[in-house]
């Protein structure tokens, strides 16, 4: 495995090159072994990469893994081209239909011989921005988060209504906040205890019922936990488009 070959490349200089025997392939985890991140699969509608591979015969198998052990099906993508670079879209309803947190990627060849192909461009694509923000998203039914975390609000950009989610694996004090560019607070969309889990709010980018203008905004999810007192800040970025 040679993950900056520059043998060959679709896009930038180098690309993942895999020697494959009758048993392998690629494997991409989501954080460190034991502390993975959350990916939400809600959040994307695709996973998207560019194939390229010198042997004949090479059939793809993607598989998708989380720590709780959820069951996800088995994508095929069969004959892949010889010789020449292949873009592949596989869509989210197939990779992931139940909307189950992901922490790990796996792309393998079952031909059953020795291939050598090279990965470029590989990426999960987002959710389109113009789509309705989800009324009530998918989170994996009793199953709680491994760690705090906030999510990227979802869509973004988004006009007039977005939805940001958090995870908390203890019961906590949360307030989430909305500023704008300038430091200014203009919104508390959350401000209370919450117990463990998944947790989701809508912001509908308004000031005491006035709309917002179009611009850079940034929330901030500020908790302290109810079990440990230990306290978790961290802020994201959001563009409104109006």
């Amino acid at each position: 495995m040679d993950f900056s070959s520059s043998e060959r490349n679709f896009s930038g200089v180098t690309s993942v090159k895999v020697i494959q025997g009758k048993w392998g392939g690629l494997s991409l985890h989501s954080g460190g072994w034991g502390t993975p991140i959350d990916v939400l699969a809600a959040a994307y509608k695709s996973l998207d990469f560019a194939i390229y591979t010198p042997s004949a015969g090479i059939s793809l198998k993607v598989l998708l893994q989380n720590d709780q052990g959820s069951q996800f099906p088995l994508v095929s993508y069969w004959d892949v081209p010889v010789n020449r670079w292949v873009v592949v879209s596989l869509p989210m309803s197939q990779l992931n239909p139940q909307n189950f947190v992901v922490h790990r990627l796996n792309i393998m060849d079952v031909s059953g011989t020795t291939t050598t192909y090279f990965l470029d461009d590989l990426r999960f694509v987002g959710a389109s921005a113009g789509a309705s923000p989800p009324t009530n998203p998918e989170f994996p039914a009793g199953v709680m988060p491994a760690r705090l975390v906030l999510y990227q609000n979802f869509p973004n950009p988004f006009n007039p209504i977005t939805r940001i989610s958090f995870g908390l694996p203890e019961p906590s004090m949360v307030r989430l906040s909305v500023f704008n560019v300038l430091g200014q607070k203009v919104a508390t969309p959350v401000d209370g205890e919450l117990g463990a889990g998944y947790h989701s709010t809508e912001w509908s980018a308004t000031q005491n019922g006035a709309a917002l203008p179009s611009g850079l905004y940034f929330y901030r999810l500020d908790a302290r936990s109810a079990v440990t007192g230990k306290e978790f800040i961290e802020t994201r970025r959001m563009l409104l488009t109006r």
